[in-house]
Order: C-alpha cells, then sequence, then structure tokens
C-alpha cells in the first residue's frame, strides 16, 4: 500500500475482458504490485535488510510470492520482457479477446501450456523466473548478512500435485524453487478445498516428490474456521505419516485453547507418531 501510494502506476494490470468494455489490457485499482515495476524488488529488499539487521531474527517467511492468476501481469515491463524473449503477446491477449470465457474461466490458457504452446510457455515461464529472482535475490541477502537466518515460504498445494496447473496460475514452482529455500510449507488448508483431513498425507507427499536437495516440507495445517481440536489431531499426525519435516499452522491468532492441548501433547509424541 505504501508503494502503491507514492508508485500509482504500479498496479498489476488484468488481460483484456470484452465483457466489461476493456479490449486492451487494464489496471487493477488495489494495492498489488507490478513485479516488474522499475524499483520494487529493490523496495522489498531494502525493507528485509532493515528488519534483519536491526532485530534478532530467526529467518524470513515468504508469504504470497507468487502471482495470483494468469490472467494478471499484462502491464507494460511483463509485455516488452516477453515480447524481447521471442513472446509473441499480440497471440496472447488476443485468446481471451476472442474468447474470455474459454481461455480464464475454461482452463484454456493450461491446456495450451501443458500442450508446449511455445508463446504461452515463454509466458509462464518468464513469470516463473520472475518469482524465482525474487526469491534468490532474498536468499543472497541472507548470505551477506547472516547465512544462519532460515528462509522459508508458503506455496499453494495445487503446486504439490499438479505442477503445470499451478506453474500456469501461480507461477510458483516446488522444484526450481527447493534450491533456495530450506523449507516450503504447502498451504494444505483442507476445508477451503472441501476436502478432508486426510488430504494433507496426499498434498506433503507429493511436496516431498517435488522439492530439490536440502529443501524440508512442513505441512500448512488448518486452525481457523471453526476448526474441531480433533480434526487439527488427525491433520498433524496425517501429515507425519507423510514423512513431513514438520507442521505450520494457520493462524496463531484463530487456534483454541482445545487446539493448544493437542498441539503440546502431539509436539512432545512428534517422535513416536
Amino acid at each position: 500500500g505504501v508503494f502503491v501510494d507514492s508508485h500509482p502506476d504500479a498496479h498489476i494490470y488484468h488481460c483484456p475482458k470484452p465483457s466489461l468494455g476493456f479490449n486492451k489490457a487494464y489496471p487493477m485499482d488495489d494495492e498489488r504490485i507490478n513485479l516488474l515495476y522499475p524499483g520494487y524488488k529493490e523496495y522489498v529488499i531494502d525493507n528485509l535488510k532493515y528488519f534483519i539487521e536491526n532485530f534478532n531474527c530467526d529467518g524470513i517467511h515468504l508469504d504470497y510470492i507468487r502471482y495470483s492468476h494468469f490472467v494478471y501481469s499484462f502491464d507494460k515491463q511483463h509485455l516488452i520482457k516477453a515480447a524481447s524473449l521471442g513472446c509473441d503477446t499480440t497471440r496472447i491477449l488476443n485468446f481471451f479477446v476472442d474468447n474470455y470465457d474459454h481461455y480464464a474461466y475454461d482452463a484454456g490458457f493450461v491446456d495450451l501450456f501443458a500442450q508446449g504452446d511455445e508463446d504461452v510457455v515463454k509466458w509462464v515461464n518468464l513469470r516463473k523466473n520472475i518469482v524465482y529472482s525474487y526469491i534468490y535475490d532474498i536468499r543472497e541477502l541472507l548470505k551477506k548478512i547472516n547465512p544462519e537466518l532460515v528462509l522459508s515460504a508458503s506455496f499453494m498445494p495445487e503446486g504439490a500435485y499438479e505442477p503445470e496447473w499451478a506453474d500456469s496460475y501461480y507461477s510458483q514452482n516446488y522444484e526450481l524453487n527447493s534450491e533456495l529455500l530450506d523449507f516450503i510449507a504447502p498451504m494444505s488448508y483442507f476445508k477451503d478445498y472441501g476436502e478432508g483431513t486426510e488430504w494433507i498425507k496426499y498434498v506433503t507427499e507429493n511436496a516431498i516428490n517435488q522439492v530439490q536437495g536440502k529443501c524440508n516440507i512442513c505441512s500448512g495445517i488448518q486452525s481457523y474456521d471453526n476448526i474441531s481440536s480433533q480434526q487439527l489431531r488427525e491433520q498433524i499426525i496425517y501429515a507425519k505419516e507423510a514423512k513431513a519435516d514438520g507442521v505450520i499452522f494457520f493462524r496463531y491468532g484463530d487456534t483454541s485453547v482445545e487446539q493448544w492441548e493437542v498441539i503440546k501433547e502431539l509436539f512432545g509424541q512428534w517422535a513416536e507418531l
């Protein structure tokens, strides 16, 4: 919010949406920032540098280190960069002009990526590399100031078991970024996805298979939205069965007294579970 107030042209851009009268990409009126906007990455790095130099931090955790959907990021900087890489950006934009519902809602864009469409692959890979570049530069910052600091990130769960879909939507790839991260927390919030607590095991196992090197997987456990202490217990046990390196609870403020009792009990038994 602070950055966009002083850089009002830094908004992300939505792809064309003819039903709303937009035959060209148009800016969103919110606080999401174009990741290629000049100076923004440096702004992020400078803020992180301030905290790790002035406070006794254990590490840095990156939340929402991704794109929110493939219909965004059609700003001038992304389009110019993509064109320089040989991507036909006019063709990409025209997908949404010609048949918005098919490409934006019916997975037409994802299908093109999965089929290896040259322009779509270049577009998606550009965005994946931008996300990677943020994580890379943050890792380099930690190396310079304190290599002992932990660098972790929350990732969308779909990337664990459907990487092509997640690459298209979020440009957030487990395998690619695992070389830079100490651990990834898949946000396997079962209730939000209409799943049972056993879903955490499925997500965790697939995430472990995606990562490379020394990157750990700590299952993201849902403790908000009226989750019972029994459901919390089941999630922790399923994460352990999946051989998770740990669990991360979201979120602290919504964790009840009864849930904390379960957490304390099972953490004491973690090695035996």
